[in-house]
């Protein structure tokens, strides 16, 4: 839909979208503020992939799996927080963003795919009662 588009800056899903296919945001080297304000579900591999400037996602209620390599590469990430309704992260899923990136409420994630989050450095905190 949007892959490589170096002109968008901002995104608010707000109605009737469930999920955010393959690919759909890849490399868009300009966006900055990604914001699910709807009944998004799913977002799938890749989507946001490669996009550098990215530094802020705000997750709707209702996000239940994150793809493998969905927010990769997205090296001006500073804070994620995820909503109780995430069960799963893909492979990869953050893999490269920057060490001093804030993982919130991960408590209800029931898979983690391999190198979800590698960075050097990343240091990221499960409350006791995670699964």
């Amino acid at each position: 839909a949007f892959l490589n588009c170096t002109e968008l800056n901002e995104i608010h899903f707000l109605s009737d979208i469930e999920s955010i296919e393959s690919f759909a945001f890849k490399n868009c080297t300009s966006l900055q503020v990604v914001k699910f304000l709807s009944s998004v579900n799913h977002i799938q591999n890749e989507a946001f992939y490669g996009c550098s400037k990215l530094k802020e996602i705000f997750f709707a209620s209702s996000i239940e799996s994150i793809g493998d390599r969905a927010f990769e590469e997205c090296k001006s990430l500073k804070k994620v927080e995820f909503p109780s309704s995430l069960r799963s992260l893909g492979y990869d899923a953050f893999y490269g963003v920057p060490n001093e990136v804030v993982f919130d409420n991960p408590s209800n994630i029931e898979y983690i795919g391999p190198a979800a989050f590698w960075t050097k450095y990343n240091n990221i905190e499960f409350p006791a009662s995670s699964r």
